[in-house]
């Protein structure tokens, strides 16, 4: 019994570790949301948690070049879908 609980700890604490690193590479949470990709831009209103520091950039639009990792770039297309979802 003791032996299941220590594997049992052992797993735990691996998932806790692998969600770490995730978080490591993906700071904005743009890998959670690529199922927005080729969807209408008007579905964005309809995701709960989205960052505060979130950009949403339509085609033509001028912005800064500045990098933020933490922040949220949806980019849409002409025809007015979700293109990217990435960190920036």
């Amino acid at each position: 019994m003791k032996i299941l609980t220590i594997w049992a700890g052992l797993i735990a604490l691996a998932g806790c570790e692998e969600m770490m690193a995730s978080n490591e590479n993906d700071p904005c949470g743009a890998s959670a949301l690529q199922y927005l990709v080729g969807s209408d831009a008007t579905d964005i209103d309809a995701v709960e948690g989205l960052p505060k520091n979130l950009r949403v950039i339509m085609p033509n639009m001028p912005v800064t070049m500045d990098f933020s990792e933490t922040r949220l770039n949806i980019y849409i297309d002409p025809k007015n879908r979700v293109a990217k979802v990435r960190c920036g």
